[in-house]
């Protein structure tokens, strides 16, 4: 008698198991100590032949046949990966490109701002809580649609993680930091420029 353990994917239900030494078989499970796998599985080869009837020497290690179960989810995570850099890529572009075409659009507003008495800070503030409060919007969306994706994956599994808000926090600092670097460099443009250049021609 052993205690239960998981011998399939974690997709199913620990089943029962019935182990038994046959006096005849064509496999055999060894285990081996750390140091040079090469030389011990030669080894293990010349025994192998040795025997007076003994089919051809095929072996896998157990790890390996137990990582395959999740060779697809790996797969998967990797796709997931690569899909998100192109993303938050696209996405930081994109919001670069909106900020440069906002500064210019607003050259005149923010002149006229600067002009009256406004501060660097109070332009940059300006100009980035516009695009920041999209990001929060866009943010929350996104946590609620992947955390209904992820759920609904996760009820796949018979034995499974919970779902962490770290995970969530984390997510959201990024997606902010990118955000911000994103913005940062034409908001600091816009502030700090001189707002004779932008009124000059009124």
């Amino acid at each position: 008698m052993v205690k239960d353990y998981n011998f399939q994917s974690l997709e199913e239900e620990i089943t029962s198991l019935l182990i038994f030494q046959g006096e005849e078989g064509d496999k055999i499970v060894i285990r081996l100590t750390s140091g040079d796998i090469n030389n011990k599985i030669n080894l293990i080869k010349s025994k192998w032949k040795s025997f007076p009837v003994s089919g051809p020497f095929d072996y896998s290690f157990i790890s390996d046949d137990f990582n395959a179960k999740f060779r697809k989810e790996q797969q998967l995570g990797s796709i997931f990966f690569v899909f998100t850099l192109l993303a938050i890529f696209i996405a930081s572009l994109g919001l670069l490109g909106l900020t440069s075409f906002t500064a210019e659009q607003r050259s005149k507003e923010i002149g006229i701002r600067k002009a009256m008495g406004s501060s660097s800070g109070g332009i940059i503030k300006l100009l980035s809580m516009e695009y920041l409060n999209l990001v929060f919007i866009s943010f929350f969306t996104a946590v609620l649609l992947s955390y209904l994706i992820i759920n609904w994956w996760l009820n796949n599994f018979a034995y499974k993680t919970n779902i962490g808000v770290l995970s969530f926090i984390s997510g959201g600092i990024m997606s902010v930091l990118i955000a911000i670097l994103s913005i940062g460099y034409q908001s600091l443009k816009a502030a700090f420029r001189n707002p004779v250049d932008s009124l000059k021609y009124e």
